[in-house]
């Protein structure tokens, strides 16, 4: 395991990990990089050099900026072994969540746990996710807190989740359900 949270770890420092752990065959089962100055391109190249981690069962990516670049690496690393993926918050916003649905997901068939609070997504964001998750057969936890989700996104996720016997914790913290929404669950 690599817990780095909270070091101030740019772009340039995370770079060189990567190469330091490619060069190294080093194998980790969790990265810990979340909170810190990581960009989309750090998470790139970061990608490029941990494509061959073969063991990785954890990510934290949250509170770094990831964004769309960042998402449309993430396959690279995020390949068949992943339980854990959080990636929150990241302002990932609509498009960011619909890449993160098309491109990271179909990678991630054994992903039990899903953290993409404070992406701000929206229902359209959320309905690209929802499609996504539907074909992860082991999610149990997904944390959707401060995704501009309202009355139609919690629609759409209850109908999802009336089909899913596999989630057991939702997370819909500070979104706008208001009463609406609140019924329909």
């Amino acid at each position: 395991k690599l817990n780095l949270e909270y070091n101030q770890i740019t772009d340039e420092g995370v770079k060189q990990m990567g190469i330091i752990i490619s060069d190294n065959n080093l194998q980790f089962s969790s990265l810990n990089l979340g909170h810190n100055f990581i960009t989309e391109a750090g998470i790139v190249e970061l990608s490029k050099e941990m494509k061959n981690c073969k063991y990785l069962r954890k990510i934290n990516f949250s509170g770094c900026n990831i964004g769309i670049k960042g998402c449309e690496s993430l396959p690279f690393i995020t390949r068949n072994t992943l339980e854990e993926l959080s990636l929150g918050p990241n302002l990932l916003k609509e498009k960011g969540a619909q890449t993160f649905s098309k491109l990271v997901l179909p990678n991630t068939p054994k992903l039990q746990l899903l953290q993409l609070g404070g992406n701000q997504m929206g229902d359209k964001g959320l309905i690209s996710l929802i499609k996504a998750i539907e074909e992860l057969a082991f999610l149990e936890r997904l944390d959707l807190w401060q995704n501009l989700i309202t009355s139609e996104g919690a629609k759409h996720l209850t109908e999802f989740l009336n089909q899913n016997a596999t989630i057991r914790t939702l997370n819909l913290r500070n979104n706008s359900i208001g009463d609406k929404g609140a019924v329909d669950f």
